[in-house]
């Protein structure tokens, strides 16, 4: 029997079922000895996951993955099942397409060279009175970045190295099951607790100045109280009268305008200036002033005055070309 085993993968040629089986089963026993294993597939590398954890216990997750041109589908595990902010880019920082199933996500790559996932959690860290855990099990390497000025109480195992960046305790660890507790610092839990005693007598001074001027307003004497409900009472009635009054008005001169333009038209427009424009109209709506002179046996002068008088009237437009007038129709309904 031939076995070759690499990673998760395991084949095997010739022997016996039984063999074969024992094989796979030992494979399997081993793998699950050691925590945080993952195959990776060929031609891809993954750098240490680094984990920043903030005061109120949320951490940020981000794992870069370098990759060859031939890898399309790639398998990422999440330190948590609950995560938020999920985002996944290529190399150019374009966004790339991904499936999420528990704590397992699908990239696909599809040629990408270089894949970065950011995400963040509140699954991996607890409290316990004044002290917080973080917890997480890694199939990589991984970077714990603590908040800044906390103190480091405890870890679970040697871890590959400890330093202190910008004031943040980090701690770097190989792949495995990892918890680290730690304290913060005495100031930042000053400055929290400060800050919601400050809001909390913000508020009582709130309260306090509303009821002295509620108490001041309400000790006034009855008679300016009820001069002012007076004059609130009185405001909105008076306002209410001119808006009243307003529209009266603008509807009063609207029927006015209307009926002296309808009076007018009707006072104006003669029986022979009816006739005199559906002639126009006859023609087409535009003749010269000779065919009305013609038409209705008018002197000069007497047509010239009928013509502008309807010029006037806005029902016809008299324009000159060369030697004479021409009377255009504007608008029907006479």
């Amino acid at each position: 029997m031939e076995s070759n085993y690499t990673g998760h993968d395991v084949r095997v040629t010739g022997g016996n079922e039984l063999a074969a089986m024992a094989a796979c089963a030992l494979a399997l026993a081993l793998l699950q000895g050691v925590p945080g294993v993952y195959a990776l597939p060929l031609g891809v590398r993954v750098q240490p996951a680094v984990l920043t954890v903030y005061q109120d216990g949320t951490v940020v997750v981000n794992q870069t993955l370098t990759l060859s041109d031939n890898v399309s589908v790639i398998y990422v595990p999440l330190l948590a099942s609950q995560v938020g902010d999920i985002l996944v880019l290529d190399q150019s920082g374009s966004p790339v397409n991904y499936q999420l199933s528990g704590s397992n996500m699908t990239v696909y790559s599809l040629g990408d060279t270089k894949i970065a996932v950011t995400y963040d959690t509140e699954m991996l860290t607890s409290k316990n009175e004044s002290a917080w855990a973080i917890s997480f099990t890694t199939s990589f390497n991984a970077t714990v970045i603590l908040p800044m000025g906390s103190t480091i109480l405890s870890i679970s195992a040697a871890p590959v190295s400890t330093s202190v960046q910008n004031s943040s305790p980090v701690v770097s660890v190989s792949p495995g099951t990892w918890t680290v507790d730690y304290g913060l610092s005495l100031s930042t839990e000053t400055v929290q607790s400060g800050s919601s005693t400050a809001s909390s007598g913000a508020s009582t001074s709130h309260t306090a100045s509303s009821s002295t001027s509620s108490s001041a307003a309400n000790s006034g004497p009855a008679s300016t109280q009820q001069s002012s409900q007076s004059a609130s009472a009185s405001q909105p009635s008076g306002y209410l009268i001119a808006v009243v009054v307003l529209v009266v008005v603008l509807v009063a001169a609207a029927i006015v305008v209307v009926l002296m333009r309808q009076r007018r038209g009707a006072a104006t427009l003669r029986p022979d200036d009816v006739e005199v424009l559906r002639f126009i109209r006859d023609k087409g709506g535009k003749v010269s002033e000779v065919e009305i002179r013609q038409r209705f046996s008018l002197p000069r002068t007497s047509s010239w005055r009928q013509v502008k008088r309807l010029e006037q009237l806005q029902y016809v437009r008299i324009t000159k070309q060369g030697q004479q007038n021409v009377v255009e129709l504007l608008k029907d309904g006479f």
